[in-house]
């Protein structure tokens, strides 16, 4: 069995019609998908036995270099980066003092 992680917490609304519960709390855990399909996961202790809505996370494809310099490119270009005119020229002239 693989150890719980506890990454979130969080109550969620879900569908009234599913058998009259209102909320759920989500705790995150790491599981193994077997040979036969079959999920195993280790949870804490204190969860009581019962039903449970799960939803499985699977990676679409092996995050490569260069898939990651893509996806960070994106962000950096979403992301406002030019300095405050004050702070720009500080930063200028201690880039002027410094030795290349």
């Amino acid at each position: 069995m693989l150890s719980p992680r506890f990454a979130s917490h969080a109550t969620i609304p879900i569908n009234e019609a599913w058998k009259g519960i209102r909320t759920m709390r989500a705790v995150e855990v790491m599981g193994q998908i077997d040979a036969q399909h079959q999920l195993q996961a280790q949870v804490p202790t204190d969860l009581p036995q019962g039903p449970v809505r799960l939803i499985v996370l699977i990676p679409e494809q092996p995050l490569t270099a260069d898939a990651l310099t893509a996806a960070m490119d994106a962000v950096c270009a979403e992301v406002e980066t030019s300095l405050e005119p004050a702070f720009a020229g500080a930063a200028r002239r201690g880039l002027e003092r410094s030795e290349w």
